[in-house]
């Protein structure tokens, strides 16, 4: 693919959106909208969002607030982008679940590997079926906390847009 080219300028914006709503301190929901779009629309752009999501996990390892503002825009991810965002999330390809896993290992008393995990607990019921050869269900077996049930609350303004 050509670098100039609309698909690579496509796969850069979306590189670009996923570092900076990881790094900023607030939420631009003009910004979010336009990612998800982005990557539903468009085939390589669900791979780069998982690229970019996996880079900005093992870039941000030992700051937690970034890695809160990760787990949110994940779960947003999840909640709004469709199946083929799913499926490259869940792809070894990505490396995604690789670097899920090295951050939830690391430092799991943190509370970002407590809001990463939630994440992954919510992922593995809504979209692994409890499938145990699922990828997300592995790494939930693995990582998972005694007596950590998997609670979803749809309520809370972290699993979607804002209603205008």
């Amino acid at each position: 693919m050509a670098a100039d080219s609309p698909e690579a300028a496509q796969m850069a914006l979306v590189s670009d959106l996923i570092a900076h709503i990881c790094r900023a301190g607030f939420e631009d929901w003009y910004i979010i909208n336009q990612l998800c779009d982005l990557i539903m629309t468009h085939e390589l752009c669900a791979l780069q969002s998982n690229l970019s999501l996996a880079e900005q996990l093992r870039v941000s390892a030992n700051a937690d607030p970034v890695l809160m503002r990760v787990a949110r825009l994940w779960l947003i991810l999840l909640r709004n982008c469709g199946h083929t965002y799913i499926e490259y999330n869940a792809s070894p390809a990505t490396k995604f679940i690789e670097s899920l896993e090295n951050v939830l290992t690391q430092h799991p008393e943190s509370h970002s590997s407590k809001r990463l995990a939630r994440v992954l607990g919510s992922a593995v019921y809504d979209h692994a079926k409890m499938d145990v050869r699922h990828p997300y269900t592995v790494l939930w077996l693995k990582i998972k906390y005694p007596g950590q049930p998997v609670t979803v609350r749809a309520t809370r303004r972290l699993f979607g847009f804002p209603m205008v």
